[in-house]
């Protein structure tokens, strides 16, 4: 009888063992090139307000969740002077109701706060898994602990065809480790970063404020003009958002944490230049109703209660310091539950253009005959005066040139160019107008930027 060898066991048994092998060295490779991805200000932000918030344990009293517009427009700081309570923001660019759902439930593995203040800003309640990218994912999911929580978000978050770059950021984009990798392992490796040293954490007109709070000490509203930087009403999509909305609110209720629904405050521009405005306010309303929570949109505030004026943004959706300051107090009594919504609050986006004592945004427009024409959006019946500025355009990696002051403030709203930039060589020039209401006083309300040629 012949002697028959059973090699298929073996077989088997090697096949997994190098499946085994490789899957254990792809980690560690994919791992170590992790280490050379850029770190930047943004990521360290985050990271840091993780880890602030880990430290606070249980103590804490107000908890705000949301995007750039809660971190950049809530001073966290001048709140807890105001009513002596300890806030913490887990806040993040471009972060989604979706993800705002599964940060809230890590956050009540380990505290309860009394208040969780949630951002229903019009772009957020816009937006469905179509409009999601991956770095938003990237800066909340590398920040949460390892737990069934953290996996049910990657697997809601993520499509099934990104499940590799949703693992692994080195493969999402490649040219980002030769950016400066050896930068960005000295990062990691530094005591500053391993210790959270919130001193890094800061650009060229922004610094950390402590407690997730981010502010721009600047504005370039005057870069954008008339632009509105985020999308219109989107009815279609608010389902969609809603949906987490009432999960967010489900969750704190279950954990005995009061819930204040927030949009923080837009530029009046960018309220006019919304389409379907109100129907966003309509919106926010019924969700209100229907949870019996509080919702409140900021940019409807009186402007005697809050002056949305220029210096007040950093650009038209976002709020500069100067403005989180201003806002502190109206956010301090919003949350108390001492303010009073029929003194408050304009009914509607026509009363809100109606009552604005400033103009609400300016731009230039290049008539190609020579000249260049002022527009602004003011109050019905108002009437608006320019000043004209202009500067040779910035070559590459040089700081922008001063402006000269073409014209001082007149109601002529076309000036041409031959006038402004009399005896000037020819160039590309940067023609800045600043506008105001006749009589108001303010040096300006809104500017505005244009590029042209002059021959």
């Amino acid at each position: 009888m012949r002697n028959i060898k059973h090699t298929g066991h073996s077989a088997v048994g090697r096949f997994f063992v190098k499946l085994l092998v490789f899957l254990l060295i792809f980690l560690v490779l994919a791992s170590g090139l992790g280490m050379l991805l850029p770190v930047g200000p943004g990521g360290r932000h985050v990271r840091q307000v993780f880890h602030e918030f880990r430290e606070a344990g249980d103590d804490v009293d107000i908890l705000f969740v949301g995007a750039s517009r809660f971190y950049r427009g809530v001073d966290t700081p001048a709140l807890d002077k105001q009513l002596g309570t300890e806030s913490y923001m887990l806040s993040s660019a471009g972060q989604r109701l979706m993800d705002s759902y599964y940060v809230l439930k890590e956050v009540y593995e380990t505290a309860t706060p009394e208040v969780v203040v949630l951002d229903v800003g019009i772009k957020r309640t816009c937006e469905d898994m179509d409009d999601f990218g991956m770095e938003s994912f990237y800066r909340i999911y590398g920040n949460l602990r390892p737990s069934l929580n953290k996996a049910a978000y990657f697997f809601s978050r993520v499509p099934f065809d990104n499940y590799l770059i949703g693992l692994f950021r080195c493969f999402a984009n490649p040219y980002d480790l030769l950016e400066s990798p050896l930068d960005a392992v000295k990062t990691r490796l530094s005591t500053s970063y391993r210790e959270y040293d919130p001193a890094p954490i800061r650009t060229s007109n922004s610094h950390y404020g402590g407690r997730g709070y981010f502010p721009v000490d600047k504005t370039r509203l005057d870069k954008e003009g008339g632009k509105v930087r985020f999308k219109d009403w989107q009815a279609e999509k608010a389902a969609f958002n809603e949906y987490y909305i009432n999960q967010c609110i489900e969750l704190c209720r279950q954990n005995g944490s009061k819930v204040v629904l927030i949009n923080m405050p837009l530029t009046v521009g960018s309220v006019r230049g919304t389409a379907d405005y109100d129907d966003y306010l309509a919106f926010g309303q019924r969700m209100a109703q229907a949870d019996d929570v509080f919702f409140c949109d900021f940019s409807m505030l009186k402007h005697e209660i809050f002056a949305p004026v220029h210096s007040y943004f950093y650009d038209s959706y976002h709020m500069s310091g100067k403005g989180a300051e201003a806002c502190a107090p109206v956010l301090a009594e919003t949350i108390a539950g001492s303010l009073d919504e029929s003194k408050w609050f304009y009914q509607d986006s026509a009363s809100l253009m109606d009552a604005s004592p400033y103009v609400f945004n300016t731009w230039l427009v290049d008539n190609k005959d020579g000249t260049v024409t002022a527009n602004a959006y003011a109050p019905p019946g108002s009437a608006v005066e320019y000043r004209f500025f202009y500067a040779p355009v910035a070559a590459n990696g040089e700081a922008q040139p001063e402006y000269a002051l073409a014209r001082e403030y007149a109601a002529e709203p076309t000036v041409a160019l031959a006038d402004m930039l009399n005896g000037q060589a020819p160039n590309k020039y940067t023609i800045r107008v600043e506008a105001r209401l006749v009589g108001s006083g303010e040096d300006f309300e809104q500017a505005g930027k244009l590029k042209v040629t002059w021959n």
